[in-house]
């Protein structure tokens, strides 16, 4: 089965909910998605200010999760994922409405 990473850019929906942000990915986003199937770790990382600021499709993002994901797997819970995601309703979004993300694909170098 091929191996890659799962990408994703976010940002808190608003400065004020960044607490309750970084809370819901450690707690209950990354968990739920490492229950599925062809999802194996996950890694996140902020912004380093003092390094060289990004440009591009991502300089708007302060936030970036990098999953370890199988890519036949991945591609066929995305119904499943979008939505576990929908469903959540009933508590307020921490997570900005616009995220971008990508599914790479390893190669052998």
């Amino acid at each position: 089965m091929p191996r890659g990473v799962y990408i994703v850019f976010t940002n808190p929906a608003s400065p004020e909910l960044e607490d309750e942000y970084n809370r819901f990915y450690a707690e209950v986003h990354i968990p739920e998605l490492l229950g599925r199937p062809g999802f194996h770790g996950a890694r996140r990382f902020r912004l380093a200010e003092s390094a060289q600021q990004p440009v591009g499709a991502i300089a708007d993002y302060s936030y970036v999760t990098i999953y370890d994901v199988d890519i036949d797997e991945l591609a066929k819970t995305r119904e499943e994922r979008a939505a576990a995601v929908r469903a959540r309703s009933g508590s307020p979004s921490v997570i900005d409405d616009s995220p971008t993300f990508a599914v790479y694909e390893e190669i052998d170098s």
